[in-house]
């Protein structure tokens, strides 16, 4: 979503009452009981809020109560600080509020929708800052209250802060990337003010501060469910939230089902929706049929043949957003042939991007030939590779294989998908017209898959890249640093790529910085150090009664619920 919508919505609305009703597909159990000490649970949410902008006539049209989302997992632990991968990044987004946020840039068309980078950050629990001159951040708080009445203060940071990095190891690296100090990340001011303290000065603090995962709790409720054996309220924390966010939970089935309730008190305005039910609906299938039939709001993570079929379909609404997954096909440089870059370029040309977007992803993909995703702020990139198959047999032949040659390429429908196969189909057909023999080898076990990749022991595998911080000089860095890459498998190795890499991390946003992502992204080109092939969507699925112009999300996360307003 453009700011622009979400900034001019101000209104209280005239709610309907509907029912938490369980989702069809995915009922059992019930729900866990209502948090000790949680905000009242109103007996009825029909009554009439005045107006914040709007008229009367047009807040009475808009009528809310429930908002039905089903999701592909739920994850068995609702605490921030307990990370679960994909289903806590596409959950807890919903009821989370970290001190910034990322919004889309300015000027941005409805087709750049999704994209963002860590220029486009901006305050959300933050009143004021002052940078200084260390590269340290005094942020003055807004008077933020959580759903249980307290007010936001300095020590929530500190102490959620300190038990954020204590706890989870993906925050523990996103605050090394911003130079946060892991030994004392946060220092009192006063009452509303802290001190967010860095190593050195870098450009990465207020992105690293929109980590989800580092939202403030209310440590005055939090308190309330310490105990000596549990001093960080981990039991508590497992079941309940305690955010100063949109939402608060008021019931919790690990792995199936959370239920949210609106805070009236949220800093932004009292959500539209008052109440959102969020169901782990784990068959893509399944989630199809309800979003067709109306008993979903949305539907999230639908395959592009499924989503394809919706076209058309009386009560649903559909759209793209952009991604920064980067699908790609990975070649270990331990195997000889790719340690020749021009097997690799090779291999770059031989590749018909625009007929696997079309064949395996209906089109529901934006063909890649960069090392960037399209969905990360970035200067204007290099001339892509594109299909070339005469290009591609002159590469072979020079460096050495005229008559082609063979390797076997791995695949999982855990990732990128279950269009895995689909695609290794297409690349079989298009590395054969040019001489390369690629076997499609599937693995079945997605952990099996990822074992073997991490110990290096595939030639070439079918990959896909999810930077959670969408910025250039981060995504390249997490794949390709030959010594400080997080997930570099392939065992690509540069020691003039990682000096430049080296370089860019310290350049403060401007020009000099995207000069500086240009040639990094040029000097790629040639060294190739994976075979891009494609930018995945975000394919969003609502129902025709919700304003499909209010969802914004940005990957890996999902959708912002307290933006989304229905239809008016």
């Amino acid at each position: 979503m453009h700011r622009g919508f979400k900034r001019t919505f101000t209104s209280k609305l005239a709610i309907a009452v509907l029912p938490l009703a369980l989702i069809a597909t995915a009922c059992g159990g019930g729900s866990s009981d209502e948090s000790t000490g949680a905000a009242e649970t109103s007996e009825t949410q029909s009554e009439e809020a005045t107006s914040g902008g709007n008229s009367e006539d047009s807040a009475d049209s808009c009528e809310t109560g429930t908002f039905r989302m089903a999701m592909p997992a739920v994850p068995n632990n609702i605490d921030l600080a307990v990370y679960q991968g994909t289903p806590t990044t596409e959950v807890g987004i919903a009821y989370s509020a970290p001190l910034y946020e990322y919004v889309d840039p300015a000027g941005v068309t409805p087709e750049q929708l999704g994209s963002t980078g860590i220029e486009s950050t901006a305050p959300l629990l933050v009143e004021s800052e002052v940078e200084e001159d260390d590269g340290s951040l005094v942020l003055t708080l807004k008077e933020a209250v959580s759903s249980y009445g307290n007010t936001l203060s300095a020590e929530d940071v500190k102490w959620s802060f300190e038990r954020a990095i204590e706890l989870n190891p993906v925050v523990q690296f996103i605050t090394s990337v911003g130079r946060i100090n892991p030994e004392e990340p946060v220092t009192i001011i006063d009452d509303r003010t802290v001190r967010i303290n860095v190593t050195e000065p870098n450009p990465y603090v207020r992105a690293a501060l929109t980590l989800m995962d580092m939202s403030p709790l209310d440590y005055t409720e939090v308190q309330n469910h310490i105990t000596d054996e549990d001093p960080l309220a981990q039991e508590w924390l497992a079941t309940n939230t305690a955010t100063y966010g949109p939402y608060v939970s008021t019931g919790f089935t690990p792995g199936e089902q959370l239920l949210l309730q609106a805070n009236p008190n949220w800093i932004e305005g009292e959500p539209a929706y008052k109440d959102v039910v969020i169901q782990a609906v784990a068959d893509s299938s399944s989630r199809l049929q309800l979003v067709s039939t109306g008993e979903v709001d949305y539907a999230f993570g639908l395959q592009p043949d499924q989503f394809a079929s919706l076209d058309g379909t009386e009560g649903v609404d559909t759209t793209t957003r952009l991604s920064n997954t980067l699908i790609m096909l990975e070649l270990n440089q331990k195997f000889e042939p790719f340690q020749d870059e021009r097997v690799r370029q090779a291999i770059a040309y031989a590749i018909d991007r625009p007929a696997i977007v079309e064949g395996a992803m209906q089109g529901f993909a934006t063909e890649q030939g960069n090392f960037i995703s399209k969905g990360v702020g970035q200067p204007t990139p290099p001339e892509p590779f594109t299909y070339d198959p005469e290009k591609a047999k002159e590469l072979l032949a020079e460096a050495g294989y005229a008559d082609g040659l063979e390797f076997p390429l791995y695949i999982t429908v855990a990732r990128p998908g279950p269009y895995a196969e689909q695609i290794a189909v297409l690349l079989e057909q298009q590395l054969g017209d040019v001489g390369i023999q690629a076997e499609i080898v599937p693995v079945a076990a997605s952990s099996e898959f990822e074992e073997r990749k991490v110990a290096g022991e595939y030639e070439a595998w079918l990959g896909a890249n999810t930077p959670i911080l969408p910025n250039a000089w981060y995504q390249l860095q997490l794949d390709h640093h030959g010594t400080q890459a997080f997930q570099n498998y392939k065992g690509f190795s540069d020691p003039e790529f990682d000096a430049m890499l080296d370089e860019l991390r310290q350049i403060p946003s401007g020009d000099e910085r995207d000069a500086k992502i240009s040639e990094v992204h040029e000097y790629l080109m040639t060294a190739v150090p994976y075979v891009p092939i494609f930018d995945s969507q975000n394919l969003v699925a609502v129902n025709s009664g919700v304003d499909i112009n209010s969802v914004r999300l940005y990957t890996p996360y999902g959708p912002l619920v307290r933006e989304i307003v229905p239809v008016c």
